[in-house]
């Protein structure tokens, strides 16, 4: 089963990352998330947060056949991480989570970590980046489709090693330290796609969101 997540500050150009909104069975906004799915006309199946976010409470009211989930403002983890850890409860193997980007920093970091843990989005898109998260031997390959000569992708490694990644078509290889520190930034694309292989470890892989990206992960979850 594959779930929208929408969550608060910067939103990504919509139009650009509406490819990546198909196959849906379920859309959730956490907090001020429902924002963004009032704008693109769509109707929620749950909203969860402390709803300090919203422009006010009433807006809810529109929303009669949605599950609502209120929160505490007295909380030490994020609106988001609360309903990724729901959606991840109800069974849900790939969530594609919306927004997130600017703001506060301390958010940002927020969304960062969740994808060491076990709480995480399969895809992430925000701003004008597209994140993915790629692991062995829970994903073993990922291919990135749409871009051009000269993109920059960007690989960062996860949590606990060792690490160890492979890749096509990428500018610099990525035989480097991951484990003393090291990452992989503003890397280039030479082709069109761009292949990873996982072969230890895990790693949030960044590409440019434009309208041509497509993704794919082996084996499943699926064609995101």
């Amino acid at each position: 089963m594959k779930a929208l997540l929408f969550t608060g500050g910067e939103n990504p150009d919509l139009k650009k990352a509406s490819g990546f909104f198909r196959g849906y069975s379920f859309i959730a906004a956490a907090d001020s998330g429902l924002s963004t799915v009032e704008d693109l006309g769509l109707s929620p199946d749950l909203v969860i947060g402390d709803m300090d976010s919203l422009p006010g409470e009433i807006i809810l009211d529109g929303y009669p056949g949605s599950e609502i989930i209120r929160l505490d403002t007295a909380k030490d983890s994020s609106d988001t991480e609360a309903a990724l850890r729901l959606l991840k409860e109800r069974g849900f193997r790939e969530i594609v989570l919306v927004g997130g980007g600017g703001g506060r920093m301390d958010h940002l970091f927020a969304i960062e970590r969740l994808f060491a843990g076990n709480c995480r989005p399969s895809l992430w898109i925000a701003g004008e980046s597209v994140t993915v998260y790629l692991s062995s031997p829970e994903a073993e390959s990922l291919e990135a489709g749409g871009l051009e000569p000269g993109d920059t992708v960007s690989v960062f490694p996860l949590g606990k090693g060792p690490h160890r990644i492979k890749a096509a078509n990428l500018r610099w290889q990525l035989d480097i330290p991951w484990d003393e520190g090291a990452y992989s930034l503003s890397n280039w694309a030479e082709a069109e796609n761009v292949c990873f292989s996982g072969v230890s470890g895990a790693f949030m892989c960044v590409f440019p969101l434009k309208e041509s990206l497509s993704v794919r992960i082996f084996p499943e979850p699926g064609n995101l």
